[in-house]
């Protein structure tokens, strides 16, 4: 993973593609996530992408790479947005260079439909744009080689040599942002619904396709939290998150609102997992220490002899300290009853890892989503 840190990745270290799709999850349903200028540009990036004959969409993209410091990116979208509408004095005024578009587009991996690509080709020739209009007929020509309009405009002439390979790599970059949308929506299902275990999941499933196996465990372990009958260990060998860690899954899919995770602690504690329940209405305390109800649910578990009392003190900074090391001795505990032996904080990372290479050789061997190995060994 790269880029910086916050507090509520602490848990785990998602990929950059995890993190967007958890974002943009939260912007859909009206959560603004904490963010700077670059991660406000990617999300109207990809509404944008989403509205393509929208000037104003594209208006708002370049005002964006205009405040993050992108000049040559802010005249290419406001040179689109007057393509879309050339009566409009406000792109006007921008005084856009049309030529910028095509490199735009390859740069960012977007648009790449011959369609959409030669109207823009034919809107900047119908305003007296010849370079823009050709590097535009040229590359819906190379998107769609075999189209008859394209051929029968380019008689005579090859497809430029250029774009073949940067194409290729364009197109790459627009399959990543693809199954970043797609984790979007499934994270998006989960947080409508986070008691059930498929949208866990299928969380899971998807965040393998952007090649994070370390979150994909640990989002398929929670499906395994909320339905042990299920076969998710079975069918994904080294999926494992202890119930105790179930606030950070939560976290980590950036649900914050107290209620839905006070909703999904019922919903735990109701079906006797008392450990995961206990979690979240730490978590949900944590999240609103003013409501009288968490804080009852936090003194009931700890009443209950489960061993727990620690959790209100995760609303208390003095009991910081002693909180970890009470879990830390929680977690060390419930590890050996599970055979799976002592992790130190030291070396958690390098042992998460040796309970991921089997999942990792499958995919490497072509193994596809939805078969179930018969063991962890690497044999079907």
């Amino acid at each position: 993973a790269s880029g910086g840190k916050d507090s509520s990745w602490d848990w785990a270290d998602p990929s950059d593609a995890v993190r967007t799709a958890v974002a943009e999850a939260q912007r859909r349903v009206g959560v603004v996530p904490e963010s700077g200028q670059a991660a406000d540009t990617a999300a109207q990036l990809t509404t944008t992408v989403m509205n393509p004959y929208n000037d104003e969409e594209w208006g708002d993209l370049g005002d964006a790479y205009a405040a993050a410091g992108d000049p040559t990116a802010a005249s290419a979208c406001w040179a689109v947005a007057l393509l879309r509408d050339e009566y409009d004095q406000e792109w006007i005024d921008h005084r856009p260079d049309t030529r910028l578009i095509v490199d735009f587009l390859l740069s960012r991996g977007i648009l790449l439909d011959d369609g959409l690509v030669g109207d823009l080709g034919r809107a900047a020739e119908n305003r007296g744009n010849a370079d823009a209009s050709r590097q535009l007929f040229d590359l819906a020509w190379a998107l769609d080689p075999a189209d008859p309009e394209w051929l029968d405009m380019n008689k005579g002439r090859q497809i430029p040599d250029a774009y073949a390979s940067t194409i290729a790599a364009a197109r790459a970059s627009e399959a990543r942002r693809q199954r970043t949308a797609v984790l979007a929506d499934a994270l998006g299902a989960l947080r409508t619904d986070p008691a059930m275990a498929y949208n866990w999941s299928n969380a899971g499933n998807q965040a393998l396709t952007v090649n994070d196996t370390a979150i994909a465990m640990r989002l398929i372990g929670m499906a395994h939290i909320m339905d042990p009958t299920g076969g998710w260990s079975a069918q994904y060998p080294g999926a494992y998150t202890d119930p105790a860690d179930a606030a950070e899954a939560v976290r980590l899919v950036g649900i914050t609102d107290d209620e839905a995770v006070g909703r999904l602690a019922k919903d735990l504690d109701s079906r006797s997992r008392d450990e995961a329940a206990a979690s979240l209405f730490a978590l949900a305390l944590e999240l609103d220490p003013d409501d009288p109800e968490w804080r009852a649910e936090v003194e009931r578990a700890g009443s209950g002899g489960g061993g727990v009392h620690w959790i209100l003190l995760l609303v208390s900074p003095v009991g910081v300290v002693a909180a970890s090391l009470y879990g830390a001795y929680l977690g060390r505990a419930r590890r050996r009853k599970l055979g799976l032996g002592d992790r130190s904080k030291k070396t958690r990372k390098e042992s998460w890892k040796m309970e991921f290479p089997p999942i990792k050789e499958k995919l490497a061997a072509g193994w596809q989503l939805g078969d179930q190995p018969a063991d962890a060994t690497g044999t079907t």
